[in-house]
C-alpha cells in the first residue's frame, strides 16, 4: 500500500514460506507498474515469522525492509487495512447470512464458507478508498514525535 492506494494484495489458503516469498516477489513488480517512481519498502513488525522473511527480503536487492519498534501498531499501515477488511467482511456476512448457513449440494461446508469468505475479502479490498490511505498516513504522523521522544501514547 502507498499513501495513494492499495498496490498489491492476494488471498492464500494458508501462508507458508513459498506463498510469503511469492508475495514478496510479485509485490515490487506491481508497485513499479502502478507507481514507477516509488521504491518498494516492506514493513515488518516484531512477529517471530517475520524474522526469517526479513532475512530473505534483505537478500533481494530490489527490496527495502524496515522494522517497526515493539508495540507500535499505529505505525503499521496494515493494521488499518485489516480493520477495514474485517469491517467489510462483517457487513458481507450479515447481508449474506442465509447463504452462509445453507451449504449447496455437492460441496463441503468448508469449501462453501471459504468461497464466501474469499468473495467477502475481495469486495472489501475493492471498497477501501484512496482518501483513507492518505488520512491514515496523516493520523500516524501525529505519533511520530511522541514515539521519538519515548513518550507514552
Amino acid at each position: 500500500m502507498s499513501a495513494n492506494s492499495l498496490l498489491h494484495w492476494s488471498i492464500a489458503d494458508e501462508v507458508h514460506w513459498d506463498a510469503f516469498n511469492d508475495f514478496h516477489t510479485e509485490a515490487p513488480a506491481n508497485f513499479f507498474q502502478q507507481e514507477p517512481a516509488t521504491e518498494a519498502v516492506f514493513l515488518f513488525d516484531n512477529a517471530p515469522a517475520h524474522r526469517r522473511a526479513e532475512q530473505a527480503a534483505l537478500a533481494a536487492s530490489e527490496r527495502t525492509v524496515k522494522r517497526l519498534p515493539p508495540y507500535s501498531p499505529f505505525f503499521n499501515p496494515i493494521e488499518e487495512l485489516f480493520s477495514k477488511l474485517k469491517a467489510g467482511v462483517k457487513v458481507f456476512v450479515t447481508e449474506r447470512r442465509d447463504d452462509l448457513l445453507t451449504t449447496p449440494v455437492g460441496i463441503s461446508k468448508k469449501e462453501h464458507r471459504r468461497g464466501l469468505l474469499v468473495e467477502a475479502a475481495g469486495r472489501s479490498m475493492q471498497l477501501i478508498q484512496r482518501v483513507e490511505f492518505a488520512a491514515y498516513d496523516r493520523h500516524n504522523y501525529t505519533y511520530v514525535h511522541a514515539a521519538l521522544d519515548c513518550r507514552d501514547m
